[in-house]
């Protein structure tokens, strides 16, 4: 029987590097799961800054509602502009809506004495007309911002105040997208 000893001038080859294709894989297989966690992430924050947005737009739209159906019960409505609305109400009380871009103001006013003075502010790149139907209902526009302006995550109506038109509000082309509306039918 012949044993297999090691001799001392015979050298023994073994294969290396082996553990780096294992050691690729795992990091490989690591980073792949560390990217879809952090596209999660991201998209999840996100979303939730674009909820913020839209829920201080309905807030705002509805506090504004609220108070133009208020003012509106039993009085007179005259459409001065596209940006401003008079209700001379019953008691002698004149209440003026003006709209500059994102932001709708009311001042109510007795005598020339003023009662009271109220802003309701939209975010960045909104913009307000009101207009006089040939029905004779008053309708208040709110046009949403425009998606293809980047505006600042904490921006109001009044950010916008010192930028030309165009750059504030770009046409949208038509067939990119429908630019949302909301609208206050009043009377």
């Amino acid at each position: 029987m012949k044993r297999n000893l090691p001799q001392p001038n015979r050298k023994i080859h073994r294969r290396r590097g082996a553990l780096f294709h294992y050691y690729l894989a795992y990091v490989t297989l690591v980073s792949s799961v560390l990217l879809m966690t952090g596209s999660c992430l991201h998209t999840i924050l996100q979303s939730e800054q674009t909820d913020r947005r839209v829920s201080l737009f309905l807030h705002s739209l509805l506090r504004c509602e609220r108070m133009l159906r208020a003012d509106t019960t039993a009085a007179q409505l005259t459409v001065d502009s596209d940006s401003a609305l008079t209700i001379a109400q019953e008691d002698g009380v004149q209440i003026h809506w003006v709209a500059d871009r994102g932001i709708l103001t009311r001042l109510g006013t007795q005598g020339g004495e003023t009662l009271n003075l109220e802003r309701y502010i939209f975010p960045a790149g909104s913009k307000i007309e009101i207009a006089a139907r040939d029905d004779g209902a008053t309708v208040v526009k709110f046009f949403e911002p425009s998606v293809f302006v980047k505006y600042s995550e904490v921006g109001s109506g009044g950010l916008n105040r010192n930028k030309p038109h165009d750059e504030a509000f770009p046409a949208a082309p038509a067939a990119a997208v429908v630019q949302p509306v909301t609208e206050i039918v009043l009377q």
